[in-house]
């Protein structure tokens, strides 16, 4: 990874938006929180 990657703020950039999704469907598919209107759904 750090042959593509030298700073080390980029590999953290990238496992922070790959984790974005990843806490949000935990936090929202316990409470069952619908998708807005016009977001298409990805399970």
């Amino acid at each position: 990874m750090k042959s593509h990657f030298p700073s080390e703020s980029d590999l953290v950039e990238i496992h922070m938006a790959a984790a974005l999704p990843n806490i949000t469907n935990r936090v929202n598919n316990p409470l069952n929180i619908e998708i807005e209107e016009g977001i298409k759904a990805v399970r």
